[in-house]
């Protein structure tokens, strides 16, 4: 990661509009009340008010979220001028979602490596997994599930998942 100029630090989940502790250079503290829909506006005008500085003159500053890092960037110094933690919703998702075959063939070699691998069963195992009706292959949080049925579309086995899945997954 660049270097960083500022930090801001979130006290409390943002999406659900609480509280933000926002820490700017080592001295100053401030509380605001940000919800997670206004942040970039409040960044750029952070910017815009020359509370944040970059030492460049004709600063290129943006919004952007890169990997589990979110802020205020400057793409012309390559340095954040804001930068706050971000977990994306499917990571902080503690529902446990199901993934139930709906189609696959016991036969296809490629198909019982992916239950197997999915479901953390042995070949024999997955394969009886496909020759079931409706066999449940994994119950886990978003983020494993997301994985998983990655896995499965790849190979072309169909599957559903309950309850309904709010996240993109491959076959969508």
């Amino acid at each position: 990661m660049s270097q960083l100029r500022h930090q801001v630090i979130f006290s409390g989940p943002i999406q659900m509009g609480k509280w933000l502790l926002l820490h700017v250079a080592p001295m100053d503290c401030l509380i605001c009340p940000i919800k997670d829909s206004s942040i970039r506006l409040y960044l750029e005008e952070m910017l815009r008010t020359k509370a944040l500085e970059c030492e460049y003159p004709d600063c290129e500053a943006e919004a952007k979220v890169e990997g589990s890092t979110q802020g205020l960037y400057c793409s012309k110094c390559q340095k954040w001028l804001v930068a706050a933690t971000f977990i994306p919703p499917i990571d902080s998702d503690t529902q446990e979602y199901r993934v139930i075959l709906v189609g696959g063939d016991f036969r296809n070699t490629e198909h019982v490596k992916a239950i197997s691998s999915v479901s953390n069963v042995n070949f024999l195992q997955a394969r009886n997994m496909l020759q079931e009706a409706a066999a449940e292959v994994i119950k886990d949080r978003a983020r494993t599930v997301q994985s998983a049925v990655s896995l499965l579309a790849s190979v072309g086995i169909r599957y559903r998942i309950e309850p309904d899945f709010p996240y993109e997954t491959d076959d969508a």
